[in-house]
């Protein structure tokens, strides 16, 4: 949810979402409970005088931005080291959403992926995204709070237009990893900025109007 103006939350790191991990930002760094009360930081416009609280018939297509029939991703760096078997595992592979997954790692559950033969790697740089495999033979995909390096195989990146697809999806939902190639996700990432552009068009003129009345 988005209110123009904002609302009175404690801010950190130049954002006002929350980390319960350090108790920071948002709400007293925890989770909002029943009877919390946020105050507006400035009166929104779409609160009359006359009439208090509307809410408007608009609702925003956003559909096209969120599929959860795949989710695409880019062979990582070491994405060779797996075996015959993984590899051709992670051609359509499915996954469990796991219930200790949060906002720094969606942990998956699946069949054992395994390397070709045992070795450790020097910590390297990860980012939003990433798709490691652990010790244990499952994977992790590193998100929004996740760690600037890692020494766990980057097997996989899940592509920026889809990140957002994914961490929609709660605990216990399977989701399928299809691989692309470079040029197909700058495609589609192309493509789902043309149509944020458009519903952001789209809302300013219809802002526009509502204002004019």
């Amino acid at each position: 949810m988005a209110i123009q103006g904002g609302l009175e939350l404690n801010e950190w790191l130049n954002s006002f979402s929350t980390n319960t991990r350090v108790i920071a930002g948002g709400l007293d760094g925890r989770n909002l409970m029943k009877g919390d009360l946020i105050a507006f930081k400035s009166k929104p416009p779409f609160l009359k005088e006359t009439e208090g609280l509307q809410i408007l018939p608009w609702i925003a297509d956003t559909k096209r931005l969120y599929q959860v029939e795949r989710i695409r991703y880019l062979p990582g760096r070491e994405f060779s080291l797996l075996n015959q078997a993984s590899q051709q595992f992670m051609t359509n592979a499915q996954f469990t959403i796991q219930a200790d997954s949060d906002r720094m790692g969606y942990r998956l559950k699946g069949p054992l992926l395994r390397l070709k033969k045992p070795m450790e790697l020097i910590s390297s740089g990860v980012t939003n995204g990433t798709l490691q495999l652990l010790p244990s033979g499952q994977c992790i995909v590193l998100l929004a709070d996740h760690q600037t390096t890692g020494g766990y195989p980057r097997i996989g990146h899940i592509i920026q237009a889809d990140i957002p697809s994914l961490v929609q999806q709660a605990p216990g939902t399977i989701i399928q990893m299809i691989p692309v190639n470079m040029e197909t996700a700058e495609k589609i990432n192309k493509q789902q900025l043309q149509y944020l552009q458009q519903l952001k068009n789209a809302c300013t003129l219809q802002l526009h109007a509502y204002h004019r009345y």
